[in-house]
Parts: C-alpha cells; structure tokens; sequence
C-alpha cells in the first residue's frame, strides 16, 4: 500500500469525527442547550448569544441565575 494513502485516510476519518460531533452538538436540542448556555456564560457579551430559543429564555435570565456579579456588573455599565 501507498504511505500517503494511510495519511489520507487518517485525516479523512479525522475530519469525518469532528464534523460527526459538531452535527451532534448542533441538532439534538439537549446538546444544543447546553451549548448557548455555555456560550451565553463564558463569552463576551458582545459575542455572547442573547436568546436561547430551545429553552427560550434570555441571557439575562440565565446570569441572574448563574453568575450574579457579571449580571449585577454588566447592569451597572448599562446605566
């Protein structure tokens, strides 16, 4: 058998798995959830989702809850 061939299809399968996982976290709702609550808690707000519409509740909501003094912070440089 060829060497490259063996490459080729390790990095074939390679990108076969990542795009396998990220449709995975993408359309079944319960990963999908926990994805945009992730995003809404670790990143900026400006990058930050501010709707989750599978659990359809804001990203404020979810800092009230998670994380008071980034939501308590961010209200107080709104003002």
């Amino acid at each position: 058998m060829v060497w490259w061939a063996t490459w080729l299809a390790t990095f074939c399968s390679s990108i076969f798995a990542v795009i396998s996982f990220l449709q995975n976290q993408l359309t079944f709702s319960d990963s999908l959830d926990s994805v945009i609550q992730s995003a809404m808690n670790l990143l900026p707000k400006k990058w930050a989702p501010t709707y989750n519409y599978v659990s359809l509740r804001t990203r404020n909501d979810y800092l009230k809850v998670k994380d008071r003094k980034k939501y308590e912070k961010e209200k107080s440089e709104k003002v």
